[in-house]
């Protein structure tokens, strides 16, 4: 039976620099009931997924925090670098729905998606019905104000895991200089090895400083981390 559609639902993805078509079947599993009688409309903001993806491979091959890397993308895109930021990109997604004779919509976005939906309903508040903010970040504050915050929460929850292990808890000192320590060798040192990755490719991977940042910040979405990175560092230290 052919229904008609109570109304438009638009997804964006998080990052930045996803493409939110690509996240198809994580939106549909997330939004399955809301989309029994709606349409789903998924939006690639320019730059990402199938909206002429921008090709910085230094970028697309760099750990995290490497400013090196976004510089020569920069410089790659040149007088082009500042036509992808979120504002000309909502302003996309109203000219869209224009296109599409769709006045309002209902708005759920994750992570950086928060961010994206907020400077829609400031830009375009007529064009909103609801909004979904899911793991809310802040619009108002830089992308580096995120990444920081991240750092401490993933740091302080490095020393309490180890607090509320007995085995972690009654070594001598903290979490924290032990993970100083490890820090400092890595810096005078970095460590490369050839491993395999969980795909069973072979490659090559440096620890250094800067990978030891990104370890804590990320640990949020790999616990293990929390488990594994003070014994990782104490193993390394003693020469293991």
């Amino acid at each position: 039976v052919d229904v008609p559609s109570a109304g438009t639902i638009v997804a964006e993805q998080g990052g930045p620099g996803f493409g939110t078509t690509w996240g198809r079947d994580m939106f549909r599993t997330i939004l399955d009931g809301p989309t029994a009688d709606r349409d789903l409309l998924l939006f690639d903001a320019r730059g990402t997924g199938t909206s002429e993806a921008i090709d910085c491979p230094e970028s697309q091959q760099a750990r995290p925090f490497e400013s090196e890397a976004t510089k020569a993308c920069a410089a790659r895109l040149g007088e082009r670098a500042g036509l992808y930021g979120t504002v000309a990109a909502t302003d996309d997604l109203a000219a869209l729905l224009d296109a599409l004779a769709v006045s309002r919509v209902d708005y759920y976005g994750p992570s950086y998606g928060t961010i994206f939906g907020q400077v829609f309903a400031w830009r375009h508040p007529e064009r909103v019905r609801s909004m979904v903010l899911d793991s809310a970040l802040p619009a108002d504050q830089p992308m580096l104000a995120r990444d920081r915050a991240t750092w401490q929460t993933g740091w302080r929850g490095l020393d309490l895991a180890c607090r509320r292990d007995a085995a972690c808890s009654a070594l001598p000192g903290t979490t924290h200089e032990r993970i100083a320590a490890l820090l400092a060798a890595l810096r005078l040192a970095p460590v490369s090895r050839e491993i395999t990755d969980a795909e069973g490719t072979q490659k090559t991977v440096t620890v250094d400083a800067e990978a030891l940042l990104g370890l804590i910040v990320a640990a949020g979405r790999a616990p293990a981390v929390y488990r594994e990175l003070d014994a990782a560092g104490r193993s390394w230290l003693a020469g293991d």
